[in-house]
């Protein structure tokens, strides 16, 4: 037997060995930190009364999805991420109009997301809670991740057992290391 074989198979087991505990620890961390977010309390929210300059619809691209901005005569972006009606918005939200809003501002990039808006006493943006809906999700998501993970590992185990440089091998160089000493 060479012993370029036999470093070739170990070589590939430490690398599929690797690669499934980096996809494990992967689906671990992204369900671990949908829990470990801070939920923001609609207490908590901040409180603005600003004048509409303009609304703007962006369609989803190939690497986004679509949003809906309203910028206000302060030239303040704020995009619009809660449940609203969109023929209602339109109707209601126009340029020069007052409106009363509460959002949330971000921790990544600070932009200011809208979770409810007033026009008058009319509530056109209402607060919605996703929490579920998004526990789901991220659970597929992650139980994916962890079961690509897994079939990797099990792959590499079973390509190790089958490999038939793995027992002759290892005992014949662990016989030459304790001849040498």
């Amino acid at each position: 037997m060479s012993n370029k074989l036999y470093y070739r198979d170990k070589k590939i087991w430490q690398m599929t060995r690797n690669i499934a505990i980096v996809f494990l620890l992967l689906g671990i961390l992204l369900i671990t930190s949908f829990f470990a977010s801070p939920k923001i309390d609609y207490e908590d929210f901040l409180q603005d009364t600003i004048v509409v300059r303009s609304l703007k619809f962006y369609t989803g691209g190939r690497y986004y999805t679509s949003v809906l901005i309203l910028k206000s005569a302060e030239n303040i972006n704020y995009s619009i991420s809660a449940d609203y009606d969109p023929y209602e918005l339109r109707e209601y939200v126009k340029p020069g109009v007052e409106v009363e809003i509460k959002y949330i501002e971000g921790r990544i990039f600070h932009f200011k997301y809208i979770k409810e808006l007033i026009v008058g006493d009319k509530l056109i943006v209402k607060p919605g809670d996703h929490s579920k809906s998004n526990l789901i999700s991220i659970s597929i998501i992650s139980g994916i991740i962890e079961l690509i993970g897994t079939g990797i590992l099990l792959l590499g185990v079973w390509c190790r057992k089958k490999s038939h440089y793995t027992k002759e091998k290892t005992l014949e160089l662990k016989e030459r290391a304790r001849l040498k000493k």
